[in-house]
């Protein structure tokens, strides 16, 4: 079951970004990065409480297409945290019950509804699966079925005041904008030749970091630095860092100029969930409460295991 509703994709299937209605987001992410969500398509499975917020998010967000799933029934408890269900969806599949309140959120989002199991070649259509309420016996399986197909993988959840949030983009995925801060300008005070050290003007700090990349221009005397490719740079101090023994055999460094940084793609590897259970890389926050994040990530192994093994018939989960 679906909605073929106006998807925001022009005949040749290129993506059609209205830049009247997603300015605020343009602004925020960029327009490249809303590019890439109009030409997304995204699984959302289990519309409890936490993959309620997920779709109505993306939807909003304005995500190419959104298929909602759930194999569950509405129960008393979901009432308590799923704002589209009612007292009259007890014992109708919650994504039925919901999909309707989502699908009118944004005519720009085709959406689809589907109730049955999840299997591989369902999955393996969507660039991205978000699997919430979910036993971490059916995580394990449909992220080793997402890694498989080179597609991108989130498990989140919460119980309380408690989330959890995995996230699997795979072996290879190419970063085009580390840290999304504004790349660094300044002017430069002299190049040294024989260590290939930049200092900065008035000895202002750089702002950079090792594995940063720069280009320059402006600079008097030695020009061959003027449009040159990225280069790597290594810092030195607040206000030097240095760009290697390339400039060795330039002309002389004479005055002014100025560096720009370049933000470079990079390649980041996240591990499966099944490795991560076992070495988890975790999100520092809070460095004050250093030992917590191991803690909650036992407790929740713990959780999952005291769910499969006891809770099963309470929560609809089979072992």
């Amino acid at each position: 079951m679906g909605i073929n509703s106006e998807n925001g994709m022009a005949d040749n299937g290129d993506a059609i970004l209205d830049k009247n209605l997603y300015s605020r987001q343009i602004y925020a992410l960029g327009e490249s990065a809303m590019m890439h969500l109009r030409k997304a398509s995204v699984l959302i499975s289990g519309i409890g409480s936490v993959g309620v917020e997920v779709a109505k998010n993306l939807i909003l967000g304005g995500i190419r297409q959104v298929t909602i799933h759930d194999t569950r029934d509405a129960r008393w408890l979901d009432l308590s945290a799923q704002y589209y269900l009612k007292e009259s969806d007890i014992g109708r599949n919650r994504a039925e019950a919901s999909f309707e309140h989502l699908a009118e959120l944004n005519d720009s989002v085709t959406c689809h509804l589907s109730m049955d199991p999840l299997n591989e070649n369902f999955v393996k259509q969507f660039d991205l699966t978000v699997l919430t309420d979910a036993p971490l016996a059916m995580q394990l399986i449909v992220n080793d079925w997402t890694r498989k197909h080179n597609r991108h993988f989130i498990a989140t959840d919460a119980r309380g005041l408690f989330g959890i949030v995995f996230v699997d983009v795979g072996a290879e995925f190419k970063v085009n904008d580390l840290n999304g801060e504004r790349c660094k300008e300044l002017l430069i005070e002299h190049v040294d030749a024989e260590t290939g050290d930049v200092t900065t003007l008035d000895n202002v700090m750089h702002g950079l970091e090792d594995g940063d990349y720069v280009t320059f221009s402006e600079v008097k005397g030695m020009t061959e630095l003027n449009g040159i490719e990225p280069l790597k740079i290594t810092i030195k101090k607040p206000n030097v860092f240095n760009i290697g023994k390339v400039v060795a055999k330039f002309s002389p460094y004479v005055e002014g100029g100025r560096f720009t940084q370049v933000k470079v793609p990079s390649i980041i590897s996240h591990k499966s969930l099944k490795e991560s259970l076992i070495e988890p890389d975790i999100l520092m926050w809070d460095f004050a409460k250093f030992e917590n994040p191991s803690q909650l990530h036992a407790l929740w192994q713990a959780l999952h295991s005291f769910e499969a093994k006891v809770l099963f018939f309470f929560f609809g989960i089979a072992k």
